[in-house]
This record gives structure tokens, C-alpha cells and sequence, in this order.
């Protein structure tokens, strides 16, 4: 017999809106699973050359600078740092760039999230997601948000070998990690370039699309502790290039030197990552004072069990002993006497078998299986046709439709198996 029980001590909680990962065992925070990414489409950030200049972006939630950006001396200049969202709350940097007369431009797109998932206890993802449910390769990615702006693709672009590797690197490093932490490699990536062409007024304008995806797998715990269910996680990070046609090329060069992009500011990562931090020690000690009032709760409730089984048993025995004195008087009506003794017994039979289950902290439950003692801790008992029991204090749980196989809720009966 199997017994599934709820047990919110098994389910990955989600707590103020911050997320946390488990693999293998391991909690690793989503900021650790995007950061990578910024390494595509941005660039290595080496520092402002000649010809550039380096402008910022503030956090205005800790009030400090959070990323230096490195754009064409001359150009105009806008940036800001969006919230994240439901599929990855990490916050991301949004740029857009031009030049004077408009006609070439560096834009840094907010990160496009999805999500999906098996685990019944997740919560739905939100509409602030994009609504995909599987892996995307990058080019077809970049198809669609040409088709958005009704540009014509043209093919795809090479990458710059150094930032191409860089990316690659970290992928491949994180992964390492988790392998020596929990002998898994749940990351994987994609990333391409594409040529694309559209009108702007009289102006033929060329653009660069870069993407680069960044995934991850979980294994989340199921109701009997073992990882039974996952949960997929994307981003998709998104650089542009713009350009009159002819000058593409010459401004993905310019742009892809090492000098340009944007980088967080390490201060402000230090301070992102102590402000998470503190988030999740306060998510640990209220699980923690949480679990010592229920194990306090429980040894109470221990403590008061075993008292009323000693009372039970030292009434037995006082009964016993009555019983028997009495039947030591009245040895010539013993067999008139044994009678009602019997019949004494068999009256009693039924509430004695209730007290035992009462004292073992069991009830008995009449229906699939037949006869069957399981813990009284719970009101509801469901059982499916393979021996399984599922035990919840939910009135409105059904498993149906939620767990494999088909449930029947079981019906309380007294411990010696008679209907109440």
C-alpha cells in the first residue's frame, strides 16, 4: 500500500514574487540562469574608446547605478531598467540608441520569457509571458519578430567568433557547476543573426536581428518525495542594428569591437544580489520556525495520545480485575455468568476497537481494498485501483484528473470494519 499525502513541506514554494530553481537537490537563483545571455548581446565591455561615450542606468530600487552602456560618441541616447516578469522576475536593461539623423540605431529589446511545465501545484503562468510551450531556435525566433515588424528576412548574419564563444563559455560553465553540485546539466542555449530589410519613409534601412536563448529544465518533487515532475523555463535576449542599406555590415563591425554594449555595474550587482539574498534567509527561517512549531504541535499531541492510551489501558485492567473477583463469588452460576460475560464483550467490542485506533493514531477506512487501517490525521481517504491512497484535510481535493489512475473516496467505518 502507498500512501500519497499533501505535504507543502515537498512543493517548491514561490515567495514575493522571487523565484528559486531546484536542481538535483540544489537551489540556484534565476538570476544565475540569465546572466549569460548579456554576453550576446551585448558584447565584452572593455571600456569607452575613441569615438564612443558611456552613458548609465539606474535602479531606481536601490537608488544606485546598475549598468554602464557604451554607445557612438555622437548619438542620442535612452535607457531604462524594466521589472522582469511571472516567468523570470530578474529585472532587464531596455536601450535605444540613434544616430543624429535618425537613420542608424542600437536598441536593446526587453527579455522575452516563457514557460511550461507538468507539475500540477505550479502556478499558471501569467499573461506576461509569451505563450510557448517548447524550445525555439533562435532564427525562427528572429523570423517571428521580423514578421512583427513586417521586415523581409533576408538570411541569416554571422556572429562575432569572440562573443559567440563567450557565450557558449558561459553556458558550458554553469553547467559544469551543477554537474559537480548535482550531476546534472539542466542548461542549453541557442543563438543566431539575421539580415532584414524594410522602408523607412523614402529610406531602404537594413537591420541586424541577434537572439540568443537561454534555457533551463527543473525537476520539481512530486506527492511521494521523488522528482516526478519539471518545469522548462526560456529567455530570449534581443540586440538590434540598424542602418541605411550598405552600412549594415560596416556598423555591426563598429558595434561588435568589444567596446559597446552595456554591462552591470559590479557595485550594484554585489548590492541586486544581497537584497535577493536577505529575501531568501527570511524565506528559510520562516520555514524553519514554521517546521518547529508543527514538530512542537505534534510531540504535544504525542504526549496527550499516550496519556489517554494509559488511561485506556489501566481502565482495562481495573475491568479485568473486577471480572474476575466477581467471578470467584459466583463459581455455582459461572456458566450463566460466562454468557454475559460474552455478550458483555461483544457489545463492547466495537467502541474498544475505536479506542485502539484512536490510541494508535489510525482510522480504518471500508472500500477499494476492502478493509484498511491508514492515519487518522486526515478527513478525506481516496484510493485508485493499484493499491494507492491518497490522504488529504482539502474537502474540495478531488485527485481525479490531477493523479494518474481513478480515485474512489474510501468511507470512515469503525475499527473492527462495522459501518457507523
Amino acid at each position: 500500500m502507498v500512501l500519497l499525502v499533501e505535504s507543502a513541506g515537498k512543493v517548491l514554494r514561490y515567495h514575493g514574487g522571487m523565484r528559486m530553481r531546484l536542481i538535483g537537490g540544489t537551489l540556484v537563483s534565476k538570476r544565475a540562469l540569465g546572466c549569460a545571455v548579456l554576453a550576446l548581446t551585448f558584447g565584452v565591455l572593455e571600456g569607452a574608446g575613441q569615438g564612443f561615450r558611456t552613458e548609465v542606468i539606474n535602479d531606481p530600487a536601490l537608488n544606485m547605478k546598475a549598468y554602464n552602456v557604451v554607445i557612438p560618441a555622437d548619438w542620442k541616447y535612452q535607457g531604462t531598467l524594466q521589472a522582469g516578469d511571472s516567468c523570470d522576475d530578474n529585472p532587464t536593461p531596455v536601450i535605444r540608441a540613434y544616430s543624429p539623423d535618425g537613420l542608424s540605431e542600437y536598441r536593446r529589446l526587453p527579455r522575452f520569457d516563457w514557460s511550461w511545465g507538468n507539475a500540477p501545484y505550479a502556478p499558471p503562468q501569467k499573461g506576461d509571458c509569451l505563450p510557448l510551450k517548447n524550445d525555439v531556435p533562435a532564427i525562427e525566433f528572429a523570423k517571428s519578430l521580423a514578421k512583427m515588424q513586417g521586415a523581409k528576412f533576408d538570411g541569416e548574419m554571422p556572429i562575432d567568433a569572440k562573443i559567440l564563444q563567450s557565450f557558449k563559455q558561459s553556458v558550458d560553465a554553469d553547467n559544469a557547476a551543477i554537474q559537480r553540485q548535482a550531476g546534472q546539466r539542466p542548461f542549453r542555449g541557442d543563438w543566431a543573426a539575421a539580415r532584414l530589410e524594410f522602408l523607412n519613409g523614402s529610406f531602404v534601412i537594413e537591420e541586424q536581428l541577434r537572439v540568443a536563448i537561454r534555457c533551463v529544465r527543473t525537476n520539481m518533487p512530486g506527492f511521494s518525495g521523488a522528482a516526478q515532475y519539471f518545469r522548462e523555463n526560456c529567455g530570449a535576449d534581443v540586440r538590434v542594428l540598424r542602418a541605411p542599406k550598405g552600412k549594415l555590415d560596416a556598423l555591426v563591425t563598429r558595434m561588435d569591437t568589444g567596446i559597446t554594449g552595456a554591462s552591470a555595474d559590479p557595485q550594484w550587482n554585489n548590492a541586486y544580489n544581497a537584497a535577493r539574498q536577505k529575501v531568501i534567509n527570511h524565506i528559510v527561517d520562516e520555514n524553519r520556525q514554521r517546521m518547529q512549531a508543527e514538530q512542537a504541535q505534534f510531540a504535544q499531541a504525542q504526549k496527550v495520545r499516550a496519556q489517554q492510551n494509559s488511561e485506556y489501558q489501566t481502565s482495562l485492567q481495573a475491568g479485568y480485575a473486577a471480572h474476575n473477583a466477581q467471578a470467584q463469588q459466583i463459581q455455582g452460576q459461572y456458566a450463566d455468568h460466562n454468557g454475559k460475560v460474552m455478550a458483555n464483550m461483544d457489545a463492547a467490542h466495537t467502541p474498544a476497537s475505536d479506542w485502539v485506533d484512536y490510541a494508535l493514531d489510525q482510522q480504518t477506512v471500508s472500500g477499494t481494498d476492502g478493509t484498511v487501517k491508514v492515519s487518522s490525521g486526515y478527513s478525506q481517504v481516496w484510493a485508485n485501483s493499484s493499491g494507492q491512497y491518497y490522504l488529504t484535510n482539502n474537502l474540495n481535493t478531488n485527485p481525479n484528473g490531477a493523479m494518474p489512475g481513478e480515485w474512489t473516496q474510501q468511507t470512515q467505518v469503525h475499527g473492527n470494519g462495522k459501518a457507523y
